[in-house]
């Protein structure tokens, strides 16, 4: 991918669409994951931005200081430059009472470690 959004297919790779193809212009895209299954990828913006394409669900923007986006779970971690991080993650929803759903978080695992 490039700084201005640009994704670029390689082997297998499929692509998804990029930001140039939706007409977005910046120059702040500064990391890319892609989906569990493989079949899309968020791009995050250096102010915290998230451009979900494929398969990729919108789960929120991460807000300034994000430096890298990683897959967590269903969702996606975003790695702030001064090292914490914050999940993203789909919501679920269960009954309570009749009929009437609730939206509940999904727990977040633990952020992966480095060695």
């Amino acid at each position: 991918m490039g700084s201005n959004g640009d994704v670029y297919a390689f082997g297998g790779a499929k692509f998804y669409g990029s930001l140039p193809d939706d007409e977005v212009k910046t120059r702040t895209i500064v990391s890319i994951c892609s989906t569990k299954n493989g079949d899309g990828y968020w791009l995050l913006s250096s102010t915290g931005t998230v451009y979900p394409f494929g398969d990729a669900s919108k789960l929120g923007n991460a807000g300034f200081h994000a430096s890298s986006i990683i897959p967590d779970g269903a969702g996606y971690r975003v790695i702030y430059t001064d090292g914490k991080s914050k999940a993203f993650l789909p919501v679920i929803s269960r009954a309570s009472g009749p009929g009437a759903p609730t939206t509940v978080p999904r727990p977040s695992p633990p952020c992966p470690q480095r060695l």
